[in-house]
């Protein structure tokens, strides 16, 4: 069997800039034609072959099945103001459904991204709608409502059962589909909503997925990707719906791919495509799924990717550190590292995301803060509501009584302090105050701050700065350089203050 072969080209990610691999938002309103079934669906399905360019990309993403029977009821409530009788929504069509959501990620269509049509996904199917774009049961049903066809398809007589599917993608998309029936249903009471990964049939002699291929953190050019020794990061793989005109995009499990390294002893990968960067060398990881395959030309060096890092400084370790485990990287698009440049609360909870949720760190989503300075979408949105949400960073209160995130202003070290310790769970009633209290500004510290202040420099996260005159100073209210955070960085890791 010949493999389609897919030449990596690496975009180097960043947590200062917009992300590297960055794809068009789906409009609010995105509908297919509804379908029903026919004799010619059925004679077709036979006849399309598998064997060729076959594959199974494994999509992760959220199974929201509050909206699905959200949307039954409100199907109901349509089909009672006919008259009509109300659907039951079915065990195996409710699965069928969700699984065609996922289906819809990769190939917005009524045909299956395996090249059959839509009613292969189960024998009860005899109808379906599809819908991508909105974010609620009741915006994608007033979509269906407004299109005669798909109205028409959901208020039909004949139909007695309903499965519905809506499916969140890692991009932040969200794709919906009713499944209809005219026979009895097996009625499904409602799942929670779940974090889940569907295996894709992909037919590639039917559709491209449009594979893309990025390894956070990592120099790159055209055909190779330059990491220094040490580097650490997992492959990122995205694809673009293949039927959709507003091109979304969205994440391929890594492990869709079964990965190996022409040289482990200079690069290795896991199943995961985690990838390591044992030594100085050349080397080529190979991932093969079904009829693709992806070849990754990878150079290891000793020295370091950023023209802006001086290898004598007392930072360089540090850097090394953060950017070879792809904490902290460089900025898009080029080779500076930011040296001096002060490290920003949207980077800071950028950083601590990546260690919390390492396969969701880079995903795009809607401000769920409820602070009116997060943007949608952005680099750092996901980052933001995962800090929100688990308490490591409060806002900042305004005049007006509002809080604000202030994604762009900088971290103090005092405030570092905090989110860490915060982070971290840190005990503060066992804090030792000698080596805080013997800094000489240690009076400066803002009386909110003062406890964990006094922790991170008892655990040596924070070691003060070095004065001319060989004293040192803490400095609680300066701002903190990205050098600097990547000291600290590395210090936490030393002190296994994070894991």
């Amino acid at each position: 069997m010949k493999r389609q072969r897919i030449m990596a080209v690496f975009l180097a990610a960043t947590i200062a800039c917009t992300p590297a691999l960055a794809f068009a938002q789906p409009q609010d309103t995105a509908l297919a034609d509804p379908i029903v079934r026919t004799a010619d669906d059925q004679a077709s399905d036979a006849d399309v072959e598998l064997q060729a360019t076959y594959t199974t990309l494994n999509i992760p993403g959220t199974e929201l099945y509050s909206e699905a029977f959200n949307v039954v009821d409100i199907v109901n409530q349509e089909r009672a103001k006919l008259g009509r009788a109300p659907l039951t929504m079915d065990r195996d069509l409710m699965e069928a459904a969700m699984q065609r959501a996922a289906e819809c990620v990769v190939s917005f269509s009524h045909t299956r991204p395996n090249g059959t049509t839509c009613f292969t996904i189960s024998s009860k199917a005899m109808g379906e709608n599809i819908a991508a774009g909105s974010v609620t049961a009741a915006a994608t049903m007033e979509q269906w409502m407004n299109s005669d066809g798909h109205r028409e398809n959901l208020l039909r007589s004949n139909w007695s059962s309903i499965g519905v599917g809506a499916f969140r993608a890692q991009n932040g998309s969200t794709y919906w589909v009713q499944l209809f029936g005219p026979g009895s249903a097996a009625a499904a009471s409602e799942p929670a909503d779940t974090d889940a990964v569907h295996a894709v049939d992909v037919y590639t002699g039917h559709i491209d997925p449009g594979l893309t291929v990025s390894i956070p953190g990592a120099g790159s050019s055209a055909t190779s990707a330059i990491l220094p020794r040490g580097f650490r990061s997992q492959i990122v793989l995205r694809g673009v719906n293949a039927d959709a005109s507003w091109a979304a995009g969205y994440t391929i499990a890594s492990d869709s791919f079964a990965w190996t390294s022409s040289d482990t002893d200079v690069v290795s990968v896991d199943a995961d495509g985690n990838l390591s960067a044992l030594a100085p060398g050349q080397a080529t990881i190979t991932g093969v799924s079904g009829g693709l395959q992806i070849d990754i030309y990878i150079t290891v060096s000793d020295e370091s990717p950023f023209s802006d890092v001086d290898e004598n400084q007392w930072y360089a370790q540090a850097v090394d550190f953060v950017a070879s485990n792809g904490l902290l990287t460089g900025y898009s698009n080029s080779d500076r590292f930011g040296i001096g440049d002060v490290m920003t609360r949207a980077q800071l909870v950028t950083v601590l995301h990546r260690i919390a949720e390492p396969d969701q760190a880079d995903a795009t989503e809607n401000n769920q803060t409820g602070m009116p300075d997060v943007e949608n979408g952005a680099w750092y949105t996901a980052a933001a509501n995962w800090a929100v949400d688990a308490g490591v960073i409060s806002g900042i209160e305004q005049a007006d009584g509002s809080v604000s995130f202030g994604p762009n202003l900088s971290i103090t070290r005092e405030q570092l302090a905090i989110i860490i310790a915060r982070y971290v769970g840190a005990d503060l009633a066992a804090v030792d105050t000698s080596k805080f209290e013997a800094l000489p500004d240690h009076g400066s510290t803002s009386s909110w701050a003062t406890n964990e202040m006094a922790w991170a420099v008892d655990t040596g996260l924070i070691n003060g700065s070095q004065n001319s005159d060989g004293t040192r100073s803490l400095s609680p209210q300066g701002a903190v350089t990205r050098e600097q955070a990547a000291m600290i960085l590395m210090n936490a890791y030393s002190s296994e203050i994070l894991p």
